[in-house]
């Protein structure tokens, strides 16, 4: 029986292997007819998860990716194609166009890179197990360094015009250009503990019962600043509630919002955020608009970047160029072999996870930025 087994298993590691194997050779995208193998694509997908892994830890891969219904690995897996099909292409444009490349910083770029991946030696097994050598390494350096000098001379040949620039800056000077400023104090009850963990409910009902009765004394005619002082629960308070002036995008959504519908004076009804139930007093506006010169550079970057997108874009979309086998991305991440990321000390592991969880949150809060350590930030700033 104990053969019959071992024999079953031998077969079937067989199978896995053979399959593995039957998979490399395959073309995952071909551009003009040069094939992009699985082989190369699970190279890349190797040395850009493992970067990624060691800084945010493994946990990452199945969480959900900002404004998409993606796993991180789903996303990641879909750009890592998308990258290599532009980088094709872009190689393939520029040696159409005859363009060279630096050999002193090639050979610079190769070797710095050969060097860093030799520093740790955990990583360096890494490499050898997923054949990320010299060879890949150059290859994917050429491709890219290709990749950029076609970008650079395309700009330099559609180079954005000064009717160009003057519209651009026309037709966004309200919306893009025009700095819009407000300042505003608050007073916050929380609603989660230091952790940021939400309160039991009990606690949460009375912080709004709270809340609701300094906002009563308020409308009273007590000052807000005294009770701001007396009662809110963050590093404002000191300072009668003040947060200074801030910009859209600065501040948790719901705050936001509220904050630059008001008008100068008004104070708010109760807002809630995921911090807690805010009182909110606006105090200030203002709003500035840069001159054309001011700001003329980057509009001339924005255009010209804007162009080559775009024809990047219709060279991607030909479906007689590029063709995709996408149906091999499916578990692709399961040829990595990843032994030795697993042999990581434990204690850099938890280290990695605890930074993991402060990165993420800072990436999760990029579309709404905390408003807690904005008041504080602030705070200190006044504060010397």
């Amino acid at each position: 029986m104990k053969r019959i087994l071992k024999s079953a298993l031998a077969v079937l590691l067989a199978l896995t292997v053979a399959a593995c194997g039957s998979k490399s050779g395959k073309a995952i995208a071909t551009v003009n007819g040069e094939n992009i193998t699985y082989s190369r694509y699970v190279q890349e997908l190797a040395l850009f998860k493992s970067q990624i892994q060691m800084q945010f830890g493994d946990s990452i891969w199945s969480q959900t990716f900002p404004g998409s219904d993606e796993t991180f690995l789903q996303n990641l897996k879909t750009q890592i194609l998308d990258n290599l099909v532009v980088n094709t292409l872009l190689k393939q444009e520029a040696e159409k166009a005859g363009l060279k490349l630096d050999e002193a910083k090639y050979n610079e770029a190769v070797k710095q890179t050969l060097d860093g991946m030799n520093k740790d030696e955990m990583l360096k097994k890494y490499y050898e197990d997923n054949k990320i050598n010299e060879e890949y390494i150059k290859q994917m350096i050429k491709e890219s360094m290709l990749a950029q000098a076609y970008h650079d001379d395309y700009i330099s040949k559609n180079a954005a015009t000064e009717d160009e620039i003057k519209k651009y800056y026309e037709d966004n000077k309200a919306t893009q250009f025009t700095d819009e400023q407000v300042k505003a104090s608050h007073i916050l009850i929380k609603t989660q503990d230091q952790d940021g963990n939400p309160l039991p409910q009990d606690q949460q009902d009375a912080a709004k019962a709270k809340i609701d009765d300094i906002a009563k004394k308020i409308k009273a005619g007590e000052s807000f600043e005294a009770l701001a002082k007396e009662f809110s629960q963050d590093g404002s308070k000191d300072n009668g509630g003040d947060l200074g002036y801030f910009r859209k995008n600065e501040m948790v959504p719901e705050f936001e919002q509220k904050a630059f519908s008001m008008n100068v004076g008004e104070i708010s009804e109760p807002v809630k955020t995921q911090y807690g139930y805010h009182l909110i007093k606006l105090t200030d506006k203002k709003s500035s608009t840069p001159t054309l010169e001011e700001v003329k550079d980057s509009i001339k970057s924005t255009i010209e970047e804007k162009k080559f997108s775009d024809y990047l874009t219709k060279l991607k979309d030909d479906k007689e160029k590029v063709k995709k086998s996408e149906d091999l991305l499916k578990d692709a991440e399961k040829d990595i072999k990843e032994d030795a990321l697993k042999q990581e000390p434990a204690a850099d592991k938890n280290a990695t996870k605890d930074e993991t969880s402060k990165e993420q949150t800072k990436d999760a809060a990029k579309d709404a930025p905390a408003t807690e350590q904005k008041e504080t930030d602030k705070t200190e700033s006044k504060a010397k």
